[in-house]
């Protein structure tokens, strides 16, 4: 089977990138409400 190639977005690479690393729960909290914050 082949894979499909989509590459990911700009917006989805800084998010991956974001959380490659371990934050402390409060900053983990605080960027979920930005994000959400972003997209409302």
């Amino acid at each position: 089977m082949q894979a499909i190639k989509q590459p990911m977005t700009n917006a989805q690479l800084e998010i991956l990138k974001a959380f490659s690393h371990n934050l402390s729960e409060k900053d983990l909290m605080d960027l979920r409400k930005m994000i959400a914050d972003f997209f409302c």
